[in-house]
């Protein structure tokens, strides 16, 4: 079986992603281990919750903080949020908790319009000695965004995807 860092790898390279995979000699436990390696405010953590009943990913922006699920969910419309079950962590995306890549997944997502202020973001492999880093607009492409969480300062994610991708036509 291949590891899922090859397949991630594969692709991101064959939707000829904006990326790197960071290299560490230990895993980054603590946000100080993550600070020596990138800016923390520039970190989109992955959090799967029951959305109305189905699992989602959400890749949020670590420049929001702590995360108020109740306004999560009235901003993306959903008419329950809670964080998943680990069980179901496990069994969908076969990864534990605190350790789901940003893609690959195969997990629909909410995506955080905070992440399109940064040129790139740092998240999870799904190895503990790899960090992702890719442009924000690649990583909306590779996912299955089925809601945006808006920008409370009014980044507007559809009209910078728009132009980005009518640039490639």
């Amino acid at each position: 079986m291949q590891p899922l860092l090859d397949i991630l790898r594969s692709m991101l390279e064959q939707h000829k992603a904006d990326y790197e995979i960071l290299s560490h000699n230990r895993p980054l436990i603590s946000k100080d281990d993550a600070a020596r390696v990138f800016d923390l405010v520039k970190a989109a953590p992955v959090f799967i919750l029951e959305a109305d009943g189905e699992l989602v990913a959400l890749l949020a922006s670590a420049a929001r903080g702590r995360i108020d699920l109740k306004a999560l969910r009235q901003d993306v419309g959903y008419a329950s949020l809670r964080p998943a079950p680990e069980e179901d962590l496990l069994i969908r995306t076969g990864c534990a908790p605190g350790r789901v890549p940003l893609v690959g997944h195969g997990l629909p997502v909410i995506f955080d319009e905070v992440l399109l202020r940064h040129d790139y973001v740092y998240g999870k492999t799904g190895d503990v000695l790899h960090t992702l880093k890719i442009r924000p607009l690649d990583l909306m492409r590779l996912c299955n965004v089925v809601k945006v969480w808006p920008d409370p300062q009014g980044t507007p994610a559809g009209r910078m995807a728009e132009a980005a991708f009518a640039n490639k036509a």
